[in-house]
């Protein structure tokens, strides 16, 4: 279950089934992306 979420977090762009959602999975997918970019700082620094 939890590989999904990794796969969604890692392709924020999903097929038209979650396009229905965009407006709610938008604002949660766009918090995870900026996490993950500040992740990346982080593992660099």
């Amino acid at each position: 279950m939890w590989k999904q979420t990794v796969a969604s977090a890692a392709h924020p762009r999903l097929p038209s089934r979650r396009r229905k959602v965009t407006p709610g999975t938008a604002r949660k997918k766009v918090p995870s992306i900026s996490q993950l970019k500040w992740m990346s700082l982080t593992r660099i620094r």
